[in-house]
């Protein structure tokens, strides 16, 4: 196999993400697998993280999501809506797929990633509804949700504001191990809450080849808002897939212990080259991507990342196209029999923390329904 050095000069932009696999290669060529599947689930994931990135993205600053969390929550509030509220959702995740291809595609990777992790690595994901004491669930989405998503419901007073915010940001101060806190005041529980769905994740993994920290050192970092200097790390001579070959740069995966996590890295060529690949690339170019990666001894230096970062879900997804559920047309009859409840709001929070041991990240969501429509 070939070097390949990933210097501080030749580092343009770093697009790094989560994803997980069991397998070190995908199982199937692309054109054996994507182009006979009407909705191509295997790319539903990275397709609708690319669509919220292209609308969510700050030109000015460095920025992270978690389409997990907000995939899997935004898929709960999915399978409880009908009508256009609905397929408004549907069509959010991928254009081509069901509303059962969604549910079927959120649930089967939240049962997966409930059942990964290891010594090395932890991976933990929970959703909670918390339910006004006036609004009644019906049982059917009840069962729904707690067989498919592992969701619990739980009821607040909204007349007890302070122990009802209090309830709810303990639960994802626990589940993200202290690094999401306060995410709801005392105003967001208002006279007309209905319910406040709430997902929280966290990660956390040992790189399988650890970076040399004496190697560690200061190096340009060439972004889309000029040179700024960040610590570089050095990995040497280890065997990494490597995929050089593809139309937006170079791509890199680093695995975690276990082999079931991977860090993915695709750098442009050059800084000016970010936006159009940040508009062309699909979930299924990724795939193309990962599947022709090949194993390459790797001299790497990489940045240390350490961001964190907030998203309005409403506008971002009304940029996407969702505007039914958000209105006094909201149909969530699947949830409960209550005709005027709504989404108002949507916040969702990510960090990601990487360092020569291992990678941090943590992210939550929140949605509101209150039960009168915007105004």
């Amino acid at each position: 196999a070939s070097k390949l050095l990933f210097s501080s000069f030749s580092l343009c932009v770093l697009l790094a993400a989560l994803y997980y696999g069991r397998n070190s290669r995908i199982s199937l060529p692309f054109e054996l697998t994507e182009s006979l599947q009407r909705c191509p689930t295997s790319s539903l994931s990275s397709s609708f993280a690319l669509s919220l990135l292209r609308q969510a993205f700050p030109s000015s600053e460095s920025f992270v999501l978690s389409p997990f969390s907000l995939g899997t929550a935004l898929a709960i509030i999915h399978d409880g809506a009908g009508g256009n509220s609905q397929s408004e959702l549907t069509k959010l995740f991928l254009e081509g797929c069901t509303a059962s291809d969604v549910t079927s595609h959120y649930s089967s990777l939240a049962r997966s990633l409930a059942k990964s992790g290891n010594a090395n690595v932890s991976f933990t994901s929970a959703n909670r509804l918390y339910v006004a004491d006036s609004i009644f669930l019906k049982e059917d989405f009840i069962d729904h949700i707690s067989n498919n998503y592992n969701v619990e419901a739980d009821k607040i007073n909204v007349n007890e504001k302070d122990e009802s915010a209090k309830k709810i940001n303990n639960f994802v101060e626990k589940e993200t191990d202290g690094k999401m806190t306060n995410i709801i005041n005392t105003q967001q529980i208002t006279d007309d809450l209905a319910a406040i769905l709430v997902n929280a994740v966290y990660f956390e993994g040992a790189w399988e080849y650890q970076f040399c920290e004496s190697s560690t050192d200061s190096g340009i970092f060439h972004g889309v808002r000029g040179d700024i200097r960040l610590p570089f790390m050095a990995l040497v001579e280890e065997e990494l897939l490597v995929n050089m070959e593809n139309d937006f740069g170079t791509a890199l995966v680093l695995p975690y212990k276990g082999n079931e996590f991977k860090f993915f890295i695709l750098m442009t060529k050059e800084t000016s080259e970010f936006e159009k690949m940040r508009n062309d690339l699909t979930g299924e170019k990724i795939n193309r991507i990962l599947y022709y990666a090949r194993p390459t001894f790797a001299r790497i230096y990489v940045p240390r990342i350490q961001i964190k970062s907030n998203l309005d879900g409403v506008e971002v997804l009304k940029r996407l196209g969702v505007h039914t559920v958000f209105s006094d047309e909201a149909d969530l009859s699947k949830l409960t029999d209550n005709s005027r409840v709504v989404m108002s709001k949507i916040f969702h929070g990510a960090t990601i923390e990487t360092n020569e041991m291992e990678t941090k990240a943590a992210a939550n969501f929140f949605s509101k329904l209150t039960s009168d429509p915007l105004t």
